[in-house]
């Protein structure tokens, strides 16, 4: 009984549960900045415990190996790290040319167990 009132409290996909805001930001904490136009804020990186290696790492697996292509970096509250990149540094896609992009529609299984469908 006194379990499952404090589990709802604590469940991040149930936002309602809390309510305000200010209880979310208590209970979650809150995002930490940690690099503003290509510069790494060694302070909040210290907050986080987050070592620089492991903020490189995630530039990395956004295909953003330097850190002046980013425009800023956050902790989120979940541990994750998103990263931005800088205008300049993102992809050109076909919406910035003005070019109609055809949609590629759903997969269809063209072999299943060796025959053909």
């Amino acid at each position: 009984f006194g379990i499952t009132p404090a589990l709802k409290v604590l469940d991040p996909r149930q936002s309602h549960a809390i309510g305000m805001v200010a209880n979310r930001r208590f209970v979650f904490g809150a995002p930490i900045l940690l690099m503003a136009g290509g510069k790494v804020i060694r302070q909040n990186m210290r907050k986080a415990l987050l070592p620089t290696e492991l903020l490189l790492s995630e530039m990395r697996n956004v295909d953003a190996p330097n850190p002046a292509e980013v425009e800023y970096a956050m902790m989120e509250t979940s541990g994750h790290v998103s990263v931005v990149k800088k205008a300049a540094a993102q992809p050109v896609t076909a919406w910035d040319l003005n070019i109609p992009a055809v949609e590629p529609g759903l997969p269809a299984l063209l072999v299943d167990d060796g025959r053909i469908q």
